[in-house]
C-alpha cells in the first residue's frame, strides 16, 4: 500500500484513523479503540495538534462505547483543552457537548450498568415502547439490519440473549429510566 512505501507519520496516522472510523462504523468498538490510539500517538510525533485532538475525540467516542466512561471523558478533556488552545472553536464545541452527554450518561448509570453508546439509548427506549426493528428503523431513519446490529451489542452489553433478549432491553429501559 502506499502508507508502507512512503511510511510518513502523517499518513500512517491518517489511515489509522480512517481504519478506526471504519471500525466504528462496524460497530467494532475495540479495534475502532486500537486504530484511534495508534493515530493519536502518530499525529503527536508528527507535531500536528488539531489532528491529534480529533482522533482523540474519536477515541473518546469508543472509548465510551466500550464502557469505559472515566477514560472517555479524560480523552474527551484532553481533546477540548487542544482545541480551545487551537483556537478551535467549532471542534471545541463538538468536544464539550460530548463531555455533557457522557457525565449525563456517568452520573445516570449506577456502578456496573453498562454504558450505552448514544444509538444504543434511542433503541432501546423505542423498544422498550414495543417498536418492531422495522418501526425503530423508520423512526430513526437507519436501516433495519443497522437497528438489528445496535440491539446485539445493546444485548451484548446487558448480557441478554436468545428469546428473553428483548424483554432484559425492556426491562433496562424502564429500570434506568431510558423508556
Amino acid at each position: 500500500s502506499i502508507t508502507n512505501l512512503i511510511g510518513s507519520a502523517p499518513l500512517r496516522a491518517s489511515t489509522a484513523l480512517a481504519s478506526g472510523l471504519v471500525a466504528r462504523a462496524a460497530a467494532n468498538h475495540d479495534r475502532a479503540r486500537e486504530c484511534f490510539e495508534d493515530a493519536v500517538d502518530l499525529f503527536e510525533t508528527a507535531g500536528v495538534p488539531f489532528e491529534a485532538a480529533r482522533g482523540r475525540l474519536c477515541l473518546a467516542e469508543s472509548l465510551w462505547s466500550l464502557g469505559r466512561v472515566e477514560a472517555g471523558t479524560a480523552e474527551a478533556e484532553k481533546a477540548r483543552s487542544s482545541f480551545a488552545r487551537l483556537g478551535a472553536t467549532a471542534e471545541e464545541g463538538r468536544a464539550h457537548k460530548l463531555l455533557r452527554e457522557m457525565g449525563t450518561s456517568a452520573r445516570r448509570a449506577e456502578p456496573g450498568t453498562p454504558a450505552l453508546t448514544r444509538r444504543e439509548a434511542d433503541i432501546v427506549r423505542l423498544v422498550a415502547r414495543g417498536l418492531s426493528n422495522q418501526q425503530i428503523a423508520a423512526s430513526l431513519v437507519i436501516s433495519t439490519r443497522t437497528v438489528e446490529r445496535h440491539l446485539s451489542n445493546l444485548y451484548a452489553k446487558l448480557g441478554a440473549s436468545g428469546s428473553v433478549a428483548r424483554a432484559v432491553a425492556t426491562a433496562f429501559a424502564h429500570t434506568h429510566n431510558l423508556s
